[in-house]
């Protein structure tokens, strides 16, 4: 019965992050994303994948401070997400997966906090999702294996809207 919740938890999670990438600004890109991301933790905790479920945690507060941006948004709390990730990483380790999942979370959080939509994009279909593919078919999460690959689908699709270049890209205010 776990299981079969597992799988329904994480199958609303993937329609939240599948819906994320067809947003065109950021912000709501972030907020789907935390929500998609807190119950991927959820799903994970039932499956018993306890560095996915870190994994979605440092994402969630990853997506809720670029959310907000400002402060939240520059390098030191970048630095404090990365370092997250790795001691997440250190605490939860079961087997090479685990490297795997945190190689995917630190390409992702360094191409989102680009705040470049495009690189955010590439970062997910080049990396993160790929590796995430391999986590989710060796763990058994159908959930997580399909949103994967419906997160693929619509990066292809933004690009296909919007162009590779039509994403939002934030830039840093220029000193005078």
């Amino acid at each position: 019965m776990i299981d079969i919740v597992a799988q329904a938890v994480s199958i609303v999670a993937a329609g939240l992050l599948i819906l994320s990438y067809q947003f065109k600004k950021n912000k709501m890109l972030y907020i789907f994303q935390v929500f998609g991301t807190l119950l991927f933790a959820v799903s994970f905790m039932l499956l018993g994948s306890y560095t996915a479920v870190a994994m979605n945690i440092v994402a969630l507060v990853r997506s809720a401070f670029l959310a907000k941006g400002g402060v939240f948004s520059k390098t030191p709390c970048l630095c404090l997400i990365l370092a997250a990730t790795i001691v997440s990483t250190v605490f939860t380790y079961s087997n090479w997966l685990s490297i795997l999942i945190l190689a995917a979370m630190i390409i992702q959080t360094l191409s989102a906090w680009t705040r470049n939509g495009k690189i955010m994009r590439y970062g997910q279909f080049f990396v993160s999702s790929p590796f995430w593919i391999i986590h989710n078919s060796i763990n058994f999460s159908l959930g997580g294996l399909f949103a994967e690959c419906f997160v693929m689908t619509s990066i292809i699709i933004s690009f296909i809207r919007y162009g590779k270049n039509g994403f939002e890209v934030e830039q840093k205010a220029k000193k005078r």
